[in-house]
């Protein structure tokens, strides 16, 4: 994804985009999204602390299509440590 004012602040996220099935193991998919993830957000977003983040595909059994993924996030904020909030994201190929 990209920020529509910030053009620099980007994640690698589409270059799995017809990949993301192919040629690797979900494992090892679901490890570099991860890894993404985490990275971006520490770069860009350092005020936000990622708690968990888990990712699933259509052999997890969570109701999946195949070729989506699934990535369930929970945060903070630095200045707000008692707060907590969650984000999911479907993905397709």
């Amino acid at each position: 994804g990209e920020r529509v004012i910030q053009r620099d602040l980007v994640t690698n996220l589409s270059v799995f985009d017809g990949i993301m099935f192919e040629q690797q193991s979900k494992e090892e998919i679901k490890e570099k999204v991860k890894s993404e993830i985490t990275s971006v957000l520490s770069k860009w977003m350092p005020y936000v602390i990622l708690t968990a983040i888990d990712v699933f595909t259509d052999d997890d059994n969570v109701g999946l299509a195949q070729n989506y993924l699934l990535i369930k996030m929970q945060y903070t904020l630095v200045n707000a440590p008692s707060l907590t909030d969650s984000i999911q994201l479907k993905i397709n190929q």
